[in-house]
């Protein structure tokens, strides 16, 4: 394996390459530090809503205390005396963005987790009720509503706290540049590993047996996984820790739906169990675009064809998919994009690019006529390309010369 290694980067060109994950990697770690202080402080913020639990307030009550005291403050916050003490922390400037951020976790605690999650089981049951009195039910649309029902009609245990901006570090994680930075990498890196061997004709020498060819196949595949998902890793641990100490994301048990872009989440999921569901599905992506490019490779046994064709394979459905996340968000294209998307999300690797969008509603999609998640779907499909591919490349690799 080390081996492996030494030969992966033994070119400069490959270390240019390497090094600009590298910096690149290191921009997004500057840029969320330097905009972690446009945020409140977490402590501060937890002070101010366990002052208004002891208080015996109504839920209302908390959020018209909140406000008015923003009302109050907010001819100072915004003059030449913002810079004066607060009352909550070090300026009255601080104090009206720190009562903005608690009124915006009260009204999604109190008011929009629980109403969205009401309107969706009525919305249901009457699905169910209409479709029971057609003549010919459909008993693909009432399992779908039934099963809306049970997702929706239990209670979220949401605590009154800061839970920070988590949609900020799902941006961090989804950075659409980044993504394409590391599919270029990852194709090249794949790239050059298996056509080094082969173009030179030296595996044929050093490796003549099956079995021998076999163990080259197997050692290379794994340094390829290994610094790619090495990367991700490194990408996942730098990500958490800035949100926790740049957008006060730090208690991991806080059920998703606290954070604004997860209110109508059908899972009871937390932070860590997003954490651990979202590197699993980059993983998955990235370790699918080592493999589609380690068979190309061993077809071609060509760098640049091998490349060209990896690059328009992992990279071409991500853009496309890009394209159709902007179109659904036009009222023009909405409809014909969403319905693009919602068929794609189910079987293109690339949708875990976009991860957080499986957990923004009730994304579900009937499979022979039964309900099934489109992240289960994608994450089977993406699991039996990657082994497809691997068994394919292997039983080619390892053929016997004739």
């Amino acid at each position: 394996m080390r081996f492996e290694f030494k030969k992966l980067f033994a070119s400069v060109f490959m270390w240019i390459i390497f090094g600009i994950v590298l910096a690149y990697l290191g921009i997004y770690i500057i840029v969320p530090v330097d905009d972690g202080k446009m945020y409140p402080n977490s402590q501060h913020l937890n002070e101010l809503l366990n002052t208004l639990n002891e208080r015996g307030m109504t839920h209302d009550g908390q959020i018209e205390f909140c406000r008015a005291k923003q009302e109050e403050i907010s001819s100072r916050a915004f003059g030449e005396n913002r810079q004066d003490k607060g009352e909550y922390t070090d300026t009255i400037y601080d104090d009206y963005i720190l009562l903005d951020c608690a009124v915006d976790a009260l009204e999604r605690i109190y008011n929009e987790i629980p109403e969205y999650r009401t309107a969706v089981v009525k919305d249901a049951l009457r699905n169910i009720t209409e479709e029971n009195a057609k003549s010919e039910p459909d008993m693909g649309v009432i399992r779908m509503n039934s099963l809306a029902v049970k997702k929706y009609n239990r209670i979220v245990d949401c605590e009154v706290r800061y839970f920070g901006h988590f949609n900020m570090v799902c941006d961090f994680y989804d950075d659409e540049p980044w993504d394409y930075v590391m599919i270029f990498f990852a194709v090249i890196l794949t790239a050059r590993m298996f056509t080094l061997d082969i173009s030179r004709g030296s595996f044929k020498m050093v490796f003549s047996s099956k079995n021998g060819r076999i163990k080259l196949f197997t050692k290379q595949l794994s340094a390829c996984f290994l610094v790619v998902g090495g990367i991700i890793l490194l990408h996942t641990l730098i990500g958490i820790s800035i949100g926790a100490i740049c957008y006060g994301v730090n208690d991991f048990s806080l059920p998703v739906q606290m954070a604004a872009p997860f209110c109508a989440c059908p899972f009871a999921m937390s932070i860590d169990g997003y954490y651990a569901v979202r590197t699993a599905g980059k993983l998955l992506f990235y370790f699918s675009c080592v493999t589609f490019t380690a068979l190309a490779a061993i077809l071609s046994k060509r760098t640049l064809p091998t490349a060209a064709a990896g690059v328009i394979f992992c990279l071409a459905p991500a853009v496309l998919m890009s394209r159709l996340y902007v179109a659904a968000k036009n009222e023009y294209t909405a409809i014909t994009a969403q319905k693009t998307l919602n068929a794609l999300k189910c079987f293109v690797p690339q949708s875990f690019l976009n991860i957080k969008t499986f957990f923004e509603d009730f994304d579900y999609a009937e499979i022979f006529g039964f309900p099934m998640s489109r992240i289960i779907c994608v994450f089977c499909v993406t699991g039996i390309l990657i082994l497809a591919e691997i068994v394919i490349s292997a039983r080619i690799f390892g053929r016997e010369t004739r």
